[in-house]
């Protein structure tokens, strides 16, 4: 829009027609600009994430999923096994065990 007025304003394209074309055209440029000059900045990261983080965290999402599947039928005092030794083996707290980096599994 400020591309237009500005083409307007020009003087030597007073009729309109040229003025609003280039206006236009200069709007889109700058827009454009902002845009990609906008998305080339990196999004800030979350504290602490580091490789081994997000890889334990991946190890630990896939682990526990598979848990709770498979807890669903425990009664109360099996549950409260079951989860201190998913906690034993899995380590949450610890880097390790974790995903291998460049492995994906679905």
């Amino acid at each position: 829009m400020a591309g237009t007025i500005l083409g307007f304003q020009a003087g030597v394209w007073r009729s309109g027609g040229v003025g609003t074309l280039l206006g236009l055209v200069l709007g889109l440029a700058i827009a454009y600009r902002f845009v990609m000059k906008s998305g080339a900045k990196p999004l800030p990261t979350a504290p602490d994430t580091t490789l081994p983080s997000v890889l334990k965290a991946l190890y630990l999402q896939q682990a526990i999923t598979t848990w709770a599947i498979e807890a669903q039928s425990y009664d109360d005092e099996k549950l409260h096994a079951e989860f201190g030794r998913f906690v034993r083996e899995h380590q949450p707290g610890q880097v390790l065990p974790s995903q291998t980096p460049g492995v994906v599994k679905i």
